[in-house]
């Protein structure tokens, strides 16, 4: 099992992280509804593939996944799965507010 790691970023900033398959990402909103942009590459050797929002769209028939759904290629690959939205399924973390927001993403294709 992978060591845990733990990156905080700031606000109105960002970061990349490389995940392997099987690896899963869990994503916090300390504050509650700040706007989070996610981005998701796979490469396999030489082939570049992406996350797409109008592929997701067009295989989910919704805006955005709910848990249990997946997240889509360009070249309509599962690139990720919701596993868990919200604030009820991991305990509380020390000193933050009840309304934040967490989403927890598993990796099912390589990135």
């Amino acid at each position: 099992m992978p060591a845990r790691r733990h990156v905080d970023i700031a606000p109105q900033s960002g970061c990349s992280i490389r995940l392997s398959t099987g690896e899963t990402v869990q994503v916090i909103d300390l504050e509650g509804q700040q706007v989070a942009d996610l981005w998701a590459f796979a490469v396999d050797g030489g082939i570049v593939d992406w996350l797409s929002v109008s592929q997701t769209r067009d295989i989910t028939v919704r805006l955005f996944p709910t848990v249990g759904e997946s997240f889509y290629s360009e070249q309509a690959v599962v690139l990720l799965s919701l596993l868990y939205l919200g604030s009820t399924i991991f305990p509380p973390v020390s000193q933050t507010p009840e309304n934040r927001d967490m989403f927890c993403y598993h990796v099912t294709s390589g990135l």
